[in-house]
């Protein structure tokens, strides 16, 4: 059974294995999806939106919101593709979050799927978008 702190015991480097051997056998097609924020209504699971998480160990530095955009997320690479594929089924946005290595203090935000953002917020602020986002539906 997992426990409440699985991630801080390495929960993501815990599956690199998995990872590095997809690639290797060649079969490396596949995307993780960071997060997908849901509210429950009725008893039922109602996505409100989808987050790919980024992390800068400082700044963040400059060109790492456009690397962020045009490389990991863009349209043309299968991770931006695949993310996009699911908001628009879950008929969803898509946002783009980069978070400070360690740091819950500074949120950075973009809405991907209207092409908006970088949005910076502090805690509360991020926190009270979540709060709209989960409201809204």
């Amino acid at each position: 059974m997992l426990n409440d702190n699985w991630e801080k015991e390495g929960g993501e480097s815990r599956t690199e294995f998995y990872r590095s051997w997809r690639t290797k056998v060649g079969i490396a097609s596949v995307s993780d999806v960071d997060q997908v924020e849901y509210v429950m209504r009725g008893g039922d699971a109602v996505p409100v939106a989808i987050i790919e998480l980024s992390v800068a160990d400082y700044g963040p530095p400059p060109g790492f919101f456009d690397a962020i955009l045009n490389e990991k997320l863009s349209e043309a690479r299968g991770q931006g593709k695949v993310l996009r594929l699911l908001a628009e089924r879950l008929k969803v946005d898509l946002y783009g979050l980069i978070l400070l290595k360690d740091n819950t203090s500074d949120f950075w935000l973009y809405n991907i799927t209207k092409a908006r953002g970088w949005k910076r917020m502090t805690e509360r602020e991020f926190v009270q978008w979540l709060g709209r986002i989960r409201e809204a539906r």
